[in-house]
Order: C-alpha cells, then sequence, then structure tokens
C-alpha cells in the first residue's frame, strides 16, 4: 500500500535530493542459501567412484514357459564418468550370458534350434543419461522388476526365479529420453549394432543397500541439475 506524504515534507525531499545530488546505484541482490547436502561437484564424484568400483554381478534366471533352460549372467558397469559441468552420466555395461539346456531338450529361437557356441552371448550397452531429464529412481529386486514386465505384457502366467536375488535401480522419465548404443555377439559371429531409446534405465546390484546408497546420491544430483518430477499432481 502506498503512502501519502505531506506537500511540505515532499519539497523539502526534493530539494535535499537536489542540493546533494546523492548518485543512485543499484543494490545488488542477496545471495542464494546455498543448497543443502553435498555440492554438485562433489556428488558426481562420488557417483563416478561408485560406479566404477561396480561389482560384477552374477546371478541364474529360469522361467516357467522355458522349464528346459537355464540362463546364466555375469554383468558389470565400466567406463563411468559423471560430469557435473554437463549433468550427465555415462557408462558401458557389460552382460554376458550363457544359456544351458536340459539333456534331450532343444532350446529355439524364432523356431530355430540354437546349439553349441550360439548358447553363448556377450552384449555391451553404452549409454549416456542427462540428469535433467530424469523424474524418479526406483529400487526393487530384479525378480520383481521381471514379473511386472511379464504381467504388463498381459503374460501374468510366466513365473520367474532369479538365483541369488539382485536389486536394480531404475531411473525413471515419461518420454524415451534415454538413449543406448549395443554391441550384441551371438556365439563367434561378428557383433551386431543397434541404437534404441526408451523411458526407463536400469543398472544391476549384487545388494539393496548400494543400490540404495547410489539411488540417494542420484537423486540429490537430479535435483541440482534441475530434474525431477515437475507435475503439480
Amino acid at each position: 500500500m502506498k503512502h501519502a506524504f505531506p506537500s511540505l515534507a515532499v519539497g523539502a525531499l526534493a530539494a535535499l535530493a537536489g542540493t546533494l545530488a546523492i548518485p543512485q546505484t543499484p543494490v545488488a541482490p542477496p545471495p542464494k542459501p546455498p543448497a543443502s547436502g553435498p555440492t554438485l561437484a562433489v556428488t558426481m564424484q562420488f557417483i563416478q567412484e561408485r560406479l566404477n568400483n561396480h561389482d560384477t554381478v552374477g546371478y541364474v534366471s529360469t522361467r516357467s514357459d522355458l522349464a528346459a533352460e537355464t540362463f546364466r549372467q555375469l554383468y558389470s558397469i565400466s567406463g563411468a564418468v559423471a560430469d557435473p559441468g554437463a549433468c550427465t552420466v555415462h557408462k558401458i555395461e557389460t552382460t554376458n550370458t550363457k544359456i544351458e539346456v536340459a539333456a534331450g531338450n532343444a532350446y529355439n529361437e524364432n523356431n530355430t534350434p540354437v546349439t553349441g557356441d550360439d548358447l553363448l552371448r556377450r552384449s555391451v550397452e553404452t549409454s549416456t543419461v542427462h540428469l535433467s531429464e530424469v523424474e524418479s529412481i526406483r529400487v526393487e529386486s530384479l525378480q520383481d522388476l521381471t514379473s511386472r514386465g511379464f504381467a504388463e505384457a498381459a503374460r501374468p502366467e510366466v513365473a520367474v526365479a532369479i538365483v541369488p536375488t539382485v536389486y536394480t535401480m531404475t531411473l525413471v522419465a515419461s518420454k524415451p529420453v534415454f538413449k543406448f548404443h549395443v554391441s550384441f555377439i551371438k556365439g563367434k559371429n561378428a557383433p551386431v549394432e543397434s541404437d534404441s531409446s526408451g523411458k526407463t534405465d536400469t543398472l544391476y546390484f549384487r545388494d539393496e543397500d548400494t543400490a540404495n546408497t547410489l539411488a540417494r546420491a542420484l537423486t540429490h544430483a537430479v535435483e541440482l541439475c534441475g530434474g525431477g518430477n515437475k507435475s503439480p499432481f
């Protein structure tokens, strides 16, 4: 609310300003309070170190619709670079898979039997995540994640068993903003290169504590980079 000053006071103030000719220097706004928690640089360094010290995750998975097959997998992360200037996390994920078939049975892909060296697979996935595009992060077991995937694909009857328990950390966005380049090798065949995109990016861990610790660090980095869920609802 504006105040009306007496005319005498206004005249006196005007005369004083004219006599003294006080320069009008703009006042700088007060500094913003520092964000709580570690700085982005410290957080990104922590993320990079944790990813590059990631232990190889080994597990066996079976499916009720493929009763004669066992999938033995080894998963690892390497080449992680967390750049605080660009708010990006670059990483390389490698998965080696060995398909074991029970005696007297055959494993088929596209109605074609697969045998010998072709039962060995290697997938090398390279990706760079822009943290400003991440909206949420969730941690859950790989078995829960896989079972939900079958249910969402209208195949809830498929039962999955994963031993030992493996935990996942999934970065989530509402649009397919995550980009992946995959080099896939089957047996002794030449690598097949492909590019894809998706709304999620999932990493695997041996234990839940490690997954949760990295999820907290990434959540903090996402907030500092301007990401997160912007919906008012």
